[in-house]
């Protein structure tokens, strides 16, 4: 079901007994034989009142590269609260991963800057090392936020990636970021993070078909069909 879902990173807790392991060792096995990855497992005691502390151990990403997606800057340069939340949420995981390099995309200008620079000074302002970054100022959509990011991935030889982006925008930003570095190195193992709880799937309706839209457009963009009509943007 999970898989069918679409979900093909997932983390496991299981209760700390022979019952608990023996079960997770087998969905472990069966999820990986379908082509899923479970990127972490965390034992918990029976009865507990309190869970954070294995949620928390368990949210660490485990990647080694975190793609964080820009939003259009408002007209004067400043930051969208999209993409503030991101970066909290960016920023969040680089502490959780200290040793993860973070590839910020994001190159329309506005007010003589780019979200990919005004990303890094949020970012640097905040502790995190300039040598933890790489930027990408050129992309303008996510199509070549996901192609770009790609190239810089591999010149990195990451292994595996955690796309950073808002809840509404992170399906299809996760998905073309899978899709690009296929083509690259298959190897590579990409999940995503949203930057704010992600909220149940709405009803069948015009925004869901819209975005589905949109997805399948992509996708052929992200393998070469660029003269599809329509499909520029």
């Amino acid at each position: 079901l999970i898989i069918l879902k679409g979900v093909k990173n997932v983390a496991v807790t299981y209760v700390n007994n022979d019952y608990g392991k023996g079960f997770a060792d087998s969905f472990d096995k069966a999820f990986k034989d379908l082509g899923g990855t479970v990127a972490a497992s965390q034992a918990h005691e029976d009865g507990k009142a309190d869970y954070r502390a294995e949620i928390g151990n368990l949210s660490a990403t485990g990647a080694d590269a975190l793609v964080v997606l820009g939003d259009a800057l408002r007209p004067d340069g400043s930051m969208s609260p999209a993409l503030r939340s991101r970066l909290e949420k960016a920023l969040d995981l680089a502490q959780r991963e200290p040793a993860a390099v973070l590839v910020l995309s994001g190159g329309v200008p506005q007010a003589g800057t780019t979200e990919a620079y005004v990303m890094s000074r949020w970012l640097a302002d905040r502790g995190v090392p300039p040598a933890r970054m790489r930027l990408d100022d050129t992309a303008n959509d996510t199509v070549r936020n996901a192609l770009h990011a790609c190239a810089l991935l591999e010149r990195l030889g990451a292994a595996r990636a955690t796309v950073v982006t808002s809840p509404e925008h992170l399906h299809r930003a996760t998905l073309l970021v899978q899709e690009a570095c296929r083509e690259r190195d298959p190897r590579l193992a990409v999940d995503g993070a949203a930057s704010r709880p992600v909220a149940p799937p709405a009803a069948e309706g015009p925004a869901r078909l819209a975005d589905r839209v949109a997805t399948y457009r992509d996708l052929m963009r992200i393998a070469g069909l660029w003269a599809f009509p329509g499909a520029q943007q």
